[in-house]
């Protein structure tokens, strides 16, 4: 019996009390994930769909992404992404069910313009959005629903946002706050204007000593 063989028989029966529906997603998904992964790494694989399964109420709506998904990310994200991954949808389905099954749906779609270093930061961005009601619950759904469609009409501008910039720090407290300031108030030297300057200049007259201006009133005698 193969490795995959083992599994649908070993997860089948507690698969089964999740709906009618996940032991065969289960079995599809094991079966592709089975010619890209060892041994030890499938059986970690399908103990992850399980523990997610399990997570929280509804989980199992997640669990059924993770395993239909799958076998299109494991080239692209490799062993240690899928565990990070999974990780994510983890974390996201402790708020919803209904979120973190929309995020492993849709990612690959996303990953169509979305490097997998990523996904962790784009699962924060829909993660911000639900605030534990069910109106928030539903907005980060359909962040992660249409999301991939919007990154590919602002790729680039999308990738700048999301890429570390390794050259230039983050802006600080006090370059912000300069950067608000006007222009006027940059400078800490103030400054003296032209016509400033012509009247505070002496003139020949006025600058002439007290003495100097006796002299050439007196008269000779």
């Amino acid at each position: 019996m193969s490795i995959a063989d083992d599994l649908i028989v070993r997860y089948t029966a507690d698969l089964r009390g999740f709906g009618a529906a996940l032991p065969d997603d289960f079995a599809t998904g094991v079966r592709a994930m089975a010619a890209h992964l060892t041994d030890g790494e499938i059986e970690a694989w399908a103990q992850a769909g399980v523990d997610l399964a399990n997570s929280s109420l509804r989980a199992w709506e997640a669990a059924a992404e993770y395993f239909r998904a799958s076998p299109a990310l494991v080239d692209r994200l490799g062993t240690e992404g899928i565990v990070r991954w999974v990780a994510q949808a983890t974390d996201l389905s402790a708020r919803s069910s209904l979120i973190a099954a929309q995020f492993l749906k849709s990612t690959p779609e996303a990953l169509a313009v979305l490097q997998p270093e990523n996904l962790e930061e784009w699962a924060q961005q829909g993660d911000r959005l639900c605030r534990g009601n069910w109106k928030s619950i539903a907005l980060a759904q359909l962040y992660f629903q249409v999301s991939p469609a919007l990154f590919r009409s602002l790729s680039p501008w999308f990738s700048q946002r999301l890429s570390p910039r390794r050259h230039s720090p983050p802006p600080t407290l006090m370059t912000a706050a300069s950067r608000s300031r006007p222009a006027f108030a940059r400078s800490s030297t103030p400054t003296i204007s032209s016509s400033t300057k012509r009247s505070a200049t002496p003139t020949s007259a006025s600058a002439a000593s007290p003495s100097r201006r006796t002299a050439i009133s007196s008269p000779r005698v």
